[in-house]
Order: C-alpha cells, then sequence, then structure tokens
C-alpha cells in the first residue's frame, strides 16, 4: 500500500512539473501533427486557466454585469429598434418573455420601458439628445467590454474614437440579428420541412434526420456570434481560427447555461414570498455574472490559442537575468530601427515575436520600457487595430551605451539614500568614470551599423 501511494507521488510530481514547466520545453516543429494537436490543446487550457487567474476575470466579469445592468433598458431599447427595422419586433417581443418566464411581470415592465425610451427619441427638441444618450450608454459599456477583451490580450490602448464608432455600430447590428435568427430559425426550419414532406414523399423519409440536424442551427449561430466578438473586439488582430475555437467552445457552454437559466427560471416563483415581483433579479444577476464569466474565459482560449507557442520557455525567461534582458531590448530595437531605414511599415509587437521567435509578453514589456525611457514612439499601424513602433529618435543617435544608459537610468534615483556619504560618492564618481569609458569605446556603435539578422549571420560566416 505505502508503495502504490509513493507511485501516485511520483506520478503527480511528475505531471505537475510537466504541466507547468516541461509541456513549455517541447519544440512543436519537430513533433507530427499527431503528437503536436494534443500538446497545443493542453497548452491552450492551461494558459487559459491561467489568464483567467492572473487577468482577475472574476472582478472583470463582475464589473461587466454591473455596467450591463445600467444600461440593460438603453441596450433593450436598440435591440427592438433594430428588430422593429427588420419588422422582428414581435419575435424579439417572444424572446425576451421566454427569457424571464414564469416572471413575465419583469418581462412586461422591461418591454415597456424600452419602448417608451424609443419613443420618446422619435421626434420633438428631446429626439437629438434622447438618440445621443441611448448611443453613449451602449458605446460606454462596448468600450468598458474591449478594455476587459484588451487586458486579456495584454494591449494597453483602446481603438481609436472613428474606429470605435464603426466597429461598435457594426456589433450592435449583427448582434440582435444573429440573437433573434438563432431563436427563430430552428421553428422556421421544422415548419418548412413538414410542410414539404406533405407535398414530397421522398422529404417525409429524410425528415427525422433534418430534425435532428436542425437542432444545432441556433448553437452554429451563437458560434457565429461569439466568433465575431473574438474577432473584433479586441483591438489587436486575431486569427479566426483562434477566434472559431473559443466561439465554439465559450458559445457551447453559453447555450447550456442559457437552456438551464429558461427553464431553472420557471421554479423561482416559489421565491416571490421573499423577493416579491422581483423573484427573477437575484437569478438574472447570477445568470448575467456567468455569462460575463464564459464571454471572457472564450476571450482567454482565443488569446492562448493564438499565443500559447509564444509561452516556450517562459519560465527562463522569468528567470533571466539583467544582461540578457539588456540585450534582449537592443536585439528588438536593431529590428525596429532596420525595418525603419528600409522604409517598411512599422512593427507591432505581434509581428517583432513572431519575426523574432519570442514570447509576445515578453517583446511587450521591453518595448514599453523603451517608450517610458523615451527610445521608442508608438503609431497607428496600417489596419489600426493594435500601435506599431519606431525610433523616438534620430537613428544617427542611438548607439548601445545610449541605449543601455536610458534604461539603467529609468524610474527613481537615489535621492532618498544620504548624499553626504563619502562612501556613495566614491562608487559614484567611479561608476560614471566607468560609464564614460564605455560611450568613448570603440566597440560603442549605432545600431543602425550593426546591419541586420542576415548580415550578421554573413559577418560571423
Amino acid at each position: 500500500m505505502k508503495k502504490l501511494i509513493n507511485l501516485l507521488k511520483l506520478a503527480f510530481l511528475k505531471s505537475k512539473s510537466f504541466i507547468t514547466y516541461n509541456i513549455w520545453k517541447i519544440n512543436l516543429k519537430e513533433l507530427s501533427w499527431y503528437k503536436m494537436a494534443p500538446i497545443k490543446l493542453m497548452r491552450t487550457f492551461i494558459l487559459a486557466y491561467r489568464g483567467f487567474n492572473e487577468d482577475k476575470v472574476n472582478l472583470r466579469a463582475s464589473a461587466l454585469t454591473y455596467f450591463s445592468i445600467l444600461s440593460v433598458v438603453p441596450i433593450i431599447a436598440m435591440a427592438f429598434g433594430i428588430a422593429k427595422g427588420f419588422g422582428f419586433d414581435d419575435k424579439m417581443r417572444e424572446l425576451l418573455q421566454e427569457s424571464l418566464k414564469g416572471q413575465e411581470d419583469i418581462a412586461i415592465w422591461l418591454i415597456d420601458f424600452a419602448t417608451n425610451m424609443l419613443n420618446s427619441v422619435k421626434g420633438g427638441w428631446i429626439f437629438g439628445i434622447g438618440l445621443v444618450f441611448l448611443f453613449w450608454t451602449i458605446m460606454q459599456v462596448l468600450s468598458n467590454i474591449e478594455n476587459a477583451f484588451n487586458g486579456i490580450w495584454q494591449v494597453k490602448h483602446s481603438r481609436v474614437f472613428f474606429r470605435k464608432f464603426s466597429d461598435y455600430f457594426s456589433i450592435m447590428l449583427i448582434a440582435p440579428i444573429l440573437i433573434l435568427v438563432s431563436s427563430s430559425s430552428q421553428v422556421f426550419i421544422i415548419e418548412t420541412v413538414d410542410r414539404i414532406s406533405n407535398e414530397i414523399a421522398f422529404i417525409g423519409y429524410v425528415g427525422p434526420i433534418i430534425h435532428f440536424f436542425v437542432k444545432f442551427v441556433p448553437y452554429i449561430l451563437v458560434w457565429m456570434l461569439f466568433t465575431f466578438i473574438y474577432m473584433v473586439m479586441p483591438n489587436t488582430k486575431v486569427n479566426f481560427g483562434s477566434a472559431l475555437i473559443a466561439g465554439i467552445i465559450a458559445g457551447t457552454v453559453f447555450q447550456v447555461l442559457q437552456w438551464g437559466y429558461i427553464h431553472f427560471q420557471i421554479g423561482v416563483s416559489r421565491y416571490n414570498t421573499i423577493y416579491g415581483s422581483f423573484a427573477a433579479l437575484p437569478l438574472f444577476l447570477v445568470w448575467l455574472n456567468y455569462s460575463w464569466l464564459i464571454v471572457l474565459f472564450g476571450a482567454e482560449i482565443s488569446f492562448s490559442a493564438q499565443n500559447h507557442h509564444q509561452y516556450e520557455y517562459e519560465r527562463d525567461i522569468k528567470n533571466m537575468n539583467l544582461r540578457t534582458k539588456r540585450l534582449t531590448a537592443l536585439y528588438i530595437l536593431n529590428h525596429i530601427i532596420h525595418n525603419f531605414e528600409a522604409g517598411n511599415a512599422p512593427f507591432t509587437a505581434q509581428a517583432i515575436s513572431q519575426n523574432l521567435k519570442l514570447p509576445v509578453k515578453f517583446v511587450r514589456q521591453l518595448i514599453y520600457e523603451l517608450i517610458e525611457c523615451e527610445v521608442l514612439a508608438e503609431t497607428p499601424s496600417k489596419d489600426f487595430k493594435e500601435p506599431a513602433f519606431l525610433p523616438a529618435k534620430s537613428t544617427q543617435t542611438i548607439t548601445l551605451h545610449f541605449v543601455i544608459e536610458k534604461l539603467n537610468n529609468f524610474g527613481w534615483d537615489y535621492s532618498f539614500i544620504n548624499n553626504n556619504d563619502k562612501l556613495l560618492t566614491a562608487i559614484e564618481s567611479r561608476l560614471s568614470a566607468f560609464e564614460k569609458l564605455i560611450e568613448h569605446s570603440d566597440s560603442n556603435e549605432l545600431l543602425v551599423n550593426l546591419g541586420t539578422n542576415q548580415e550578421a549571420k554573413h559577418v560571423m560566416a
């Protein structure tokens, strides 16, 4: 028995070591596809789980729940307005009542409130103010959602205003349509198949098969909606494959949650004695919070699926010494400078990460340190999805010593230390003299003169 326990302990320790460390040391390029696939999947979920905790997704979901509650009426009003434009307003009403089954009073109250809001902005001098308030409220919610996604994707800046307007408007237009279609498509297709099967005998034989596959139509449409959100919301380029994987996983879990919520809602009437006509409110808040948790976990999956290969040797990077960090910063800066000198479009952090085969998180950390030191500057990229980077100074002034000095002097100085200490003054004097020697050394070259990666290989050969 003791031997078995020891074997189990050993197996547990080996598994833990593999998941936390060794799995990131595997070079996927050396593996066949059937060996690579499970490693990729494991890395994706490990990274997503870790990001879920590190990015404080619970806190972000709670904040989005709060903002959603504040804007629930304007959002429903906007959804009704769009649905009415396509002739789906009655279906929208049915969908909301179905979602709040057992608490029809709340559904009617929300519908009346949203309808009154729409009617109040139809005419008169208040039209402009009401319409602006409606759009502003929804834009604020979407902006907070974007900030949550940007935090997960480690993007420091939101979209510029005109891109916010165009992207958010497309979301406001597409999301209600997909939700309405997903709720009504199943009934519509089944009714159509039944009608045709009465006229064509062959359809009657395959009708049950069609009915079976039709059950998946709402899932497919929700997958499309989630995939669209995961591609559009972060202010960075998201690969379709990564967004699709996250969309399928999160969309499926969301549909299961929706099913459970609707069926559990019917039994909530037993709490009427405590909450009165608002018995649905606590359950609605729980559902809303879990919905945001699912959406944000899907964002973690999309990030992990796209960037898991950039986390190879991550523990080694965390324990990297200062000299190697400085060396890597110079390596990145050299790459940016030569791209700038060649007259090419400026690189994004994602592009640098791929070109130099460095973890994107580490690249962004070093780049923003160089920006704070005023060695690099941000500029919009071609698609405005994420910032690109250029030298902040003339390339004829950026030497090895210049960059190292900027990085070394970044942050607070030693003013809190006793300036009258003679030993400290002597050490500083020697250090300054040593730095002067480095500055005037023949090895203190301009980065632009060091050449590119290919040129360096040629020289070394």
